[in-house]
């Protein structure tokens, strides 16, 4: 397999860590503790901008690379996997 479709893999993990964060954050916000450590409001704004920058900024670079790098011979797996 070559580094391509690699990262192309890679890329479509990372796009998948940042729904699981996003289900994970939205079930937190829909149930917050009586006993919240933290303050008495949760502000999600701060922490979705962490997982968007931990997970979506480098999985959109990451999707780019593959397409580049196979835009000349065309490769199906690839484009199936950046469409996913």
């Amino acid at each position: 397999m070559g580094i391509e479709k690699w990262v192309a893999a890679v890329s479509l993990a990372l796009f998948v860590m940042f729904v699981g964060e996003m289900i994970s954050i939205y079930i937190f916000m829909t149930d917050v503790p009586e006993t919240f450590e933290f303050g008495l409001e949760f502000d999600p704004d701060p922490k979705i901008l962490q997982f968007i920058s931990i997970g979506v900024a480098p999985a959109a670079i990451m999707t780019g690379l593959p397409y580049l790098m196979s835009r000349r011979y065309g490769s199906k797996p690839i484009g199936y996997l950046i469409i996913s």
